[in-house]
């Protein structure tokens, strides 16, 4: 199999797998690379091994994304789920990480998701030279948070745009995490230049609806090439009949990215010590660590927080609650 191969990519790899296949090795090794965001050259040997014994093909797009496993959301889902049909299509396709190297001669085509993020796209386009499409996952964040934020971010959504405050937050990603800015451009445009550069001179934009279209549209004053692709329903998951798992009955289930966006604590102090089991299921990204830490605080002890489980449990999980 080809060196290229799915190199930090377990859940994509794990989508390939028969469903009936459940190694207790590979388990292990998805579980270990979600929580560190890489893999061992060790980990990936075996991880190799186990796609050839299932006789897994290798696939050839290129779809990018910086923090698909550190921080799973949605979005998480939704590249690999591209990735799986694709592959059932005949299109060769390999996932990658916005910061790792990549060799873009072994690629027609680099498709890149979350068109908010810039300047992780910025970086490739400039130095690959490849035709490109966006899924755009374009979502306006300004009135949640003119509305919720306090401290220095209430002050400064009153004194700044939004893309000025993305890019703000930009450099203080770069400063606080490490996260590392990839292009100058972005530096010198700012975050709405940079925004518009990378759509206008995408071959397609990926929207999942016609709304989003046209916000991302009137927001930033373009029209583009684009089709819709809706997030679609995985029906090998919906004609399942998974187990029912008494832990969950009667619970009221939140499975999210840990963030002020998707309101757990509020959720939380509607539903603390309630009748029923409250299960947040999800992980914080970097920035909405002390959101996480709140929820824990003022979590009563029928809330209970899981940051990842197997795919048979979260859909014993689904199938349970209430």
């Amino acid at each position: 199999m080809p060196e290229a191969l799915i190199k930090v990519r377990f859940n994509a790899a794990s989508a390939t797998i028969d469903e009936k296949w459940r190694g207790e090795e590979f388990v292990a090794l998805k579980q270990r690379s979600i929580k560190t965001g890489e893999v061992t050259d060790e980990d990936y040997q075996k991880l190799k091994q186990i796609l050839k014994e299932q006789d897994v093909t290798a696939y050839k797009q290129a779809a990018y994304h910086t923090t698909l496993y550190s921080t799973p959301g949605g979005d998480t889902k939704q590249v690999d789920m591209t990735a799986n049909y694709l592959r059932e299509l005949g299109v060769e396709v390999d996932i990658c990480l916005t910061n790792q190297p990549i060799d873009y001669s072994k690629y027609d085509l680099l498709h890149f998701f979350n068109i908010i993020r810039p300047a992780d796209i910025l970086k490739h386009v400039e130095k690959a030279n490849k035709p490109y499409v966006v899924s755009t996952i374009f979502l306006d964040y300004g009135e949640f948070e003119k509305k919720t934020r306090g401290g220095i971010m209430k002050w400064m959504n009153k004194i700044f745009s939004e893309d000025q405050i993305e890019y703000i937050k930009a450099i203080a990603r770069r400063l606080k995490n490490g996260e590392k800015i990839g292009s100058n451009k972005y530096l010198l445009w700012g975050h709405r230049k940079s925004i518009k550069y990378v759509a206008k001179h995408s071959g397609l934009l990926l929207p999942n609806s016609e709304n989003e279209y046209r916000r991302f549209e009137k927001k930033y004053g373009l029209s583009h090439a684009y089709h819709v692709i809706p997030n679609g329903i995985d029906t090998s998951v919906a004609e399942r009949v998974s187990k029912h798992n008494p832990k969950y009955e009667n619970a009221i289930l939140c499975v999210a990215r840990i963030e002020g966006r998707k309101n757990q604590l509020n959720l939380i102090r509607a539903l603390n010590n309630t009748g029923y089991r409250v299960q947040i299921h999800g992980k914080p990204s970097p920035n909405n660590i002390g959101y996480f830490e709140q929820c824990k605080t003022e979590a009563a002890d029928n809330v209970y927080f899981s940051d990842w489980l197997t795919e048979e449990e979260l859909y014993e999980m689904y199938h349970s609650a209430k």
